[in-house]
Order: C-alpha cells, then sequence, then structure tokens
C-alpha cells in the first residue's frame, strides 16, 4: 500500500470516528493532500473543518516538479483560491522560525 493510500484511509478513519462520517456536514479535502493534513479546525458557530500544513503542500508541490515560486503561486491561485463552501479546508503556516523560498 502506498504512502499516499495509507494517508486516506488514516484520513478516512479519523473523519468516521470523530464526525461519523459526516452525515451532518461535508469535510472538504484538498485533493492529493492528505499526508499534509495537521488536525481539526474548529470555529464558533460554523462546522469543523480540516487544517493544513502549508509548507508541507508547498514541498510536496515542489516534489512534483515546480520550483518554490511556481509551487506558491499554484498553492495561492488553485488551492486557497478554490472556496467550496462552508467546509472548505484551512492551510496553517506553521510557526517553526524557518524560512522557505
Amino acid at each position: 500500500m502506498s504512502t499516499s493510500t495509507t494517508a486516506v484511509n488514516a484520513l478516512d478513519a479519523l473523519i468516521t470516528e470523530r464526525f461519523g462520517g459526516g452525515d451532518d456536514f461535508e469535510i472538504l479535502r484538498a485533493d492529493g493532500f492528505d499526508e499534509c493534513v495537521v488536525g481539526i479546525a474548529y470555529r464558533f458557530g460554523q462546522t469543523p473543518i480540516l487544517a493544513y500544513d502549508r509548507d508541507k503542500m508547498l514541498e510536496k508541490l515542489v516534489g512534483e516538479g515546480l520550483d518554490y515560486a511556481e509551487a506558491e503561486e499554484y498553492f495561492e491561485f488553485n488551492i486557497i483560491g478554490a472556496w467550496m463552501g462552508e467546509g472548505t479546508p484551512c492551510f496553517v503556516e506553521m510557526l517553526t522560525g524557518e524560512t522557505h523560498g
């Protein structure tokens, strides 16, 4: 089983365990980035959403052949810019003190 398949299965299991599969609401995902999930974000008066590590996502895009500037542009336009409704995931920049690029 590939790492990606393992990440998808683990995330499916977590969502089902915590939210019953999301019967009352839909937990939306950024396709192909399950291994970049760092947690679930809770917001007052809104449904929980998945939280992704922005830097891990950029690293994955670079690993797929984009340079860092291209990865940032793709991420900003195609991922952050893809509003899918109330359950749209959030993207977290981890505060590690490291700089990228």
